[in-house]
């Protein structure tokens, strides 16, 4: 095979790369510009993390499109962090007016492995609706942490 360049412009910086072909990638413009009209969406308690190219990227192999995510491991962790809670048990103090309780607050825990699987599926099975191409949207799945110490419990 022989080497050729391809040329590349990052509309964020505004920069040129020039860089070899690599094995059996290969970038061609129309690629890129449907790459440039994909939405990829996350839903979580948080709200929608959406991603656009550049973050939602396309690479051409030997027999397929593969969309990707750029930094994949870095998002969901953000994601996962922006939508966890830690929990707090329930604390007491004594003054001057007695008793004073500071009540419990239920947490929230996220799951980082399943984010990631859910993710990779998505982007792994484009639907395909004419020109257009998009992504069934991945719901992030949270789980309530109970505290070990209620208020109650303090009391008796």
């Amino acid at each position: 095979m022989k080497n050729k360049t391809i040329k590349l412009l990052t509309p964020l910086l505004g920069v040129i790369f020039l860089f070899p072909q690599i094995g059996g990638i290969r970038a061609n413009a129309s690629s890129l510009e449907r790459a440039k009209d994909v939405e990829f969406c996350v839903l979580s308690p948080q709200g929608e993390y959406k991603f656009y190219y550049p973050e939602l990227n396309l690479v051409k192999g030997e027999n397929k499109e593969k969309y990707y995510l750029c930094q994949l491991d870095e998002q969901v962790e953000k994601i996962v962090a922006d939508n966890t809670l830690s929990a707090v048990d329930a604390t007491f103090s004594f003054g001057k007016n007695g008793f004073t309780y500071y009540p419990e607050r239920t947490g929230i825990v996220c799951d980082k492995n399943r984010l990631k699987k859910e993710i990779e599926d998505s982007l792994a099975n484009p639907i395909f609706d004419g020109e257009k191409v998009r992504f069934s949207s991945v719901k992030l799945k949270c789980e309530r942490c109970p505290t070990k110490v209620s208020v109650s419990a303090l009391k008796k």
